[in-house]
């Protein structure tokens, strides 16, 4: 039997994949207050793991 193989088509970048994923917390209809707390993680997942700032993933604290 032949192995699978996975055929990547498409590559995409860390802040187009969190936006992503942020759009899908949208969808599932998340609170406001959850999608910031996943935003902020995000960013400082950013920061400490590539060592880079996304400065245009934005969080206004005033959304809940």
């Amino acid at each position: 039997m032949k192995k699978l193989k996975m055929k990547l088509t498409k590559s995409i970048t860390f802040k187009e994949g969190c936006d992503k994923y942020l759009d899908y917390c949208r969808q599932r209809n998340l609170r406001q207050g959850t999608i910031n707390h996943y935003r902020q993680l995000l960013r400082l997942e950013s920061v400490t793991s590539i060592g880079i700032e996304l400065p245009d993933i934005p969080f206004d604290e005033d959304e809940e």
